[in-house]
């Protein structure tokens, strides 16, 4: 059994109705809510990464198929969503970045 497999497989039973990105299990992180609806949450650093490992993409074109592939596709009610993740050090007070 595959990954996206796996991954379909726990979450339809969580709920049968959550929808999952064919091809991005390296890329899923959790579950949010949205009225009440489980969302499936993918990380968009992980899905540059492996673009740019699997594809051989630079990080420009790998975040530009993203962006245009990817976060742009909608399903119904229930589109996964994407996250990107911020690091500490680029919002803490120790810190010059800001």
């Amino acid at each position: 059994m595959t990954k996206d497999e796996q991954l379909k497989d726990f979450l339809a039973s969580i709920n049968p109705e959550i929808v999952v990105a064919d091809g991005l299990s390296h890329a899923f992180v959790g579950l949010t809510y949205s009225d009440s609806e489980e969302i499936a949450v993918y990380s968009t650093e992980r899905i540059i990464s492996n673009l740019m490992e699997n594809d051989l993409m630079s990080f420009e074109d790998a975040e530009e198929y993203m962006h245009h592939n990817i976060l742009n596709a909608y399903v119904g009610k229930r589109t996964p969503m994407f996250i990107d993740v911020i690091p500490t050090e680029f919002w803490t007070e120790d810190t010059d970045v800001i």
